[in-house]
């Protein structure tokens, strides 16, 4: 999707709450980013982020499934390098410890605000040019 010239990030959305999957949509579809796709279970975060290839992940930490969203990502980093949003209710340091090994731009804390949000997909749209560069030098 192209917007005056420039590519809108796509973001891939892990969810396992309904209407936090619904407000977190809407919210990332008004600061103007493409939805590349949503899951609310492990199983569908992996299959989709496969699928849709994604810019951006944001994930929740604790969704449906066998998986957490960090163990999510690391699997998904076999075949993905796409920054990652990760999402809690918790700011407890064993669940921040455990995403860092995996790697994240940003972890925010439930609930976000529409600011913080639209810092973070910022933040991780910067990481995702850097790493074009990168891979084009």
């Amino acid at each position: 999707m192209e917007e005056k010239g420039k590519k809108v990030a796509s973001v891939f959305i892990i969810e396992d709450n309904q209407v936090l999957l619904m407000i977190t949509r809407k919210l990332v579809e008004s600061l103007g980013y493409h939805i590349a796709g949503e899951a609310m279970s492990d199983l569908e975060a992996l299959q989709g982020i496969r699928s849709s290839e994604p810019d951006i992940i944001l994930s929740d930490i604790h969704i449906e499934g066998d998986k957490s969203g960090i163990e999510v990502i690391a699997e998904a980093r076999e075949f993905s390098n796409a920054p990652v949003i990760f999402i809690s209710g918790s700011s407890g340091y064993t669940d921040m410890d455990l995403a860092e090994k995996v790697g994240f731009v940003e972890y925010l804390l439930k609930p976000v605000r529409k600011e913080i949000l639209a810092e973070a997909l910022d933040n991780a749209t910067r990481t995702l040019n850097q790493q074009k560069i990168s891979l084009s030098a």
